[in-house]
């Protein structure tokens, strides 16, 4: 059915809004993803921080969103990988003031 003069079409509205929600999300997961590979301590941090969100939402509505899960186990995954970088990084510092025969700050 076409759209009279002045009226509003709402589903041009609701389709944009599901864009920008979209996109708000996808954004939010990058910067979790992003803190999360700072270092091993903003990684803990972000962890427990979408913990306590999973743990609010299933105490009040149930079971949180499949979406949330998924994103924890990202971050997860990266604070790992954040985890084994910063220790690949100290054992080269340490080979490396070896080989100059200084002593080890680590």
């Amino acid at each position: 059915m076409p759209i009279e003069s002045g009226e509003i079409d709402i589903r041009a509205m609701m389709r944009t809004l599901q864009v920008d929600i979209g996109l708000s999300l996808a954004l939010s997961r990058v910067a979790l993803k992003a803190l999360a590979a700072l270092s091993p301590e903003s990684g803990r941090l972000v962890e427990e921080a979408l913990e306590s969100e999973i743990a609010s939402l299933r105490s009040g509505s149930g079971q949180p969103p499949e979406m949330l899960e998924t994103l924890r186990a990202d971050v997860l995954r990266v604070a790992e990988e954040a985890d084994q970088a910063f220790a690949l990084e100290h054992a080269l510092v340490r080979a490396a003031d070896a080989l100059r025969g200084r002593p080890s700050d680590a």
